[in-house]
C-alpha cells in the first residue's frame, strides 16, 4: 500500500493476497485482486487499486496465516468484513490484536506467519468527500 501523505491518494497493490479492508465508519470496503498469490505462477501480475481514504479511515490488511485457526471457514473475507463493522473500537492496535485473537482461537501455535496490520488514518482531507469524525 502506497499512501500519499499530502493528497490522500491512495494506492493498493494486490498479488493476489488476502483483501484489504476499508473501514469508514460502519461500512467496510473490500480491495482485492483476481490475480494468483505471488510464486504461484513464473510471471507477476500485479493489480493497483486507488483509493482516497479520509480522516478516521481504518486500513486493514492481514496475511493468509492468522486464518490457519479457521481452515474451515468458507468465507474469511465476509468474516473480518462482518468483524470490522461491528467491532466499536478505533485503535489500530486494539483491532489487530482481537483479529489476531479471534482468527486463532484455541489453536495454540499456527501454521504460517501471523501478520495483521491495522492503519488508522488522521488529518487526511479530500476536497469533495465529507470528514466522518466531523460533529454536525
Amino acid at each position: 500500500m502506497l499512501v500519499d501523505l499530502s493528497s490522500g491518494r491512495t494506492e493498493f497493490i494486490e498479488i493476489g493476497a488476502t483483501p484489504t479492508f476499508v473501514k469508514r465508519g460502519d461500512t467496510v470496503s473490500v480491495v482485492k485482486s483476481e490475480a494468483l498469490p505471488i510464486g504461484i505462477l513464473s510471471q507477476l501480475h500485479v493489480e493497483c487499486v486507488e483509493h482516497f481514504p479520509v480522516n478516521g479511515d481504518l486500513l486493514v490488511m492481514i496475511a493468509d496465516g492468522p486464518f490457519s485457526g479457521r481452515r474451515q471457514a468458507v468465507n474469511r473475507e465476509g468474516w473480518v468484513s462482518g468483524f470490522l463493522a461491528k467491532y466499536r473500537s478505533v485503535n489500530p492496535k486494539e483491532i489487530a490484536e482481537k483479529l489476531v485473537q479471534r482468527c486463532l482461537g484455541q489453536q495454540g501455535e499456527p501454521d504460517d506467519d501471523v501478520t495483521v496490520v491495522v492503519i488508522r488514518l488522521t488529518g487526511v482531507e479530500v476536497p469533495g468527500l465529507p470528514d466522518p469524525t466531523a460533529v454536525h
